[in-house]
């Protein structure tokens, strides 16, 4: 099962549907699964999206018939990346479960364990999230560009969680350590939702 989650408003998600959704080989592929198209900020799909923790748009999940996600990929995605990417998921190419796979082998790969942290946390999975990606910040510490980014996502996937003591204290720590960072900002006014 293939569920694209949308919002009317969301820029990507226009682009999704003029782009992607268009062309030829992504209807092929769409052809061959149960695929859906749900306004994800309206009933009945929201509590559907509320399920599978949706919190950007686009949203792609991948179903497998037990209901369970298989995997997501959160944004745009232009044919021949949603093809590779949602075929792939298919297949358990690229799927946070592959990827956990392939980690048993290099616990300490930090590009891995960022894959997974990643993956964890844009599913809604926050404590899964912190354990990679807290030992991504423990073997890769003065990394000014990915540890921010890193920091945001785990306050974000714990706003997300609403567990609002752990999300103060990874934005807190963004904004104290890496003031001048881009992503500052965001981290400043997630910290504002929060308080």
């Amino acid at each position: 099962v293939f569920i694209d989650f949308f919002a009317v408003w969301c820029g990507p998600c226009k682009r999704m549907d003029e782009i992607t959704f268009t062309d030829a080989k992504v209807q092929e592929l769409l052809g061959s699964m149960i695929a859906a198209d749900w306004d994800a900020e309206k009933d009945p799909w929201m509590a559907v999206a509320k399920k599978y923790k949706v919190s950007a748009y686009p949203t792609l999940l991948v179903i497998g018939p037990d209901g369970k996600e298989v995997d997501r990929h959160l944004g745009f995605l232009e044919p021949a990346e949603f093809i590779e990417v949602i075929d792939g998921y298919r297949k358990g190419i690229g799927t946070v479960a592959a990827l956990e796979n392939e980690l048993q082998k290099r616990p300490d790969d930090v590009e891995l364990l960022y894959k997974v942290g990643t993956k964890h946390a844009e599913a809604g999975r926050s404590d899964e999230a912190a354990t990679a990606l807290n030992k991504v910040l423990t073997l890769d510490p003065h990394n000014s560009t990915r540890n921010p980014e890193i920091l945001y996502r785990l306050g974000d996937a714990y706003y997300y969680d609403q567990k609002y003591a752990e999300a103060k204290t990874y934005l807190n720590r963004l904004v104290t350590d890496y003031a001048k960072s881009d992503i500052a900002p965001d981290a400043m006014k997630r910290l504002a939702a929060v308080e």
